[in-house]
């Protein structure tokens, strides 16, 4: 066996301006909130908050957004397209490094359901720049639908000989009207 070839090279040291580091990914987050409770057709508005968290820009940036379809949509702060019924897509364009763009969605509770009734609006963001964390893309809230009884609902019982608690009793609902307890004696709805 013979010996291996070898070769020589010249290193030459580069300019600065040569290097090339390269960017970070894209990286955006989205968040949303909404209210935790509500009573058959309030109003519930939902913000959606989407996030650039790199130093690039990026593009193509669009959120869609899937309403209950229990839920009536009402009206949103920006422009929107519908392309199937309960679900909003919003165009948001480019957005520049540390760029934070709020959206809201307004709709309404049902009026009829099975209490109490738990919607969840998801949104998610997308983004046409390469490399973004799906990690952090999609963000959900949920609120839950009590039913909205008068006190008169609440006190009735068909037999008192029988039975004299409320058939309520242990239920979370919201009251119309006014109603007198003690402290304590009425838990708000987390």
């Amino acid at each position: 066996l013979g010996e291996r070839p070898r070769a020589t090279m010249l290193v030459e040291p580069r300019d600065d301006a040569d290097i090339s580091l390269g960017t970070a990914p894209a990286d955006l987050g989205i968040s949303q909130s909404g209210p935790a409770a509500a009573a058959p057709g309030e109003t519930l508005v939902y913000t959606l908050t989407v996030q650039n968290q790199r130093s690039i820009t990026v593009t193509g940036v669009v959120v869609t957004d899937t309403l209950p379809l229990s839920a009536t949509f009402s009206s949103a702060s920006i422009t929107y397209t519908s392309p199937v019924t309960g679900v909003y897509v919003f165009s948001l364009g480019d957005m520049g490094a540390g760029v934070t763009s709020t959206i809201q969605v307004t709709a309404s509770a049902p009026m009829t359901g099975s209490w109490p009734l738990t919607l969840v609006n998801t949104a998610v963001v997308t983004t046409t720049t390469p490399g973004d964390n799906p990690a952090n893309n999609t963000a959900s809230a949920a609120t839950v639908i009590y039913p909205l009884l008068s006190v008169y609902d609440i006190q009735y019982v068909a037999d008192p000989v029988v039975d004299d608690a409320s058939p309520y009793t242990g239920q979370k609902v919201f009251v119309e009207g006014v109603v007198t307890a003690a402290p304590g004696e009425i838990d708000t709805p987390s």
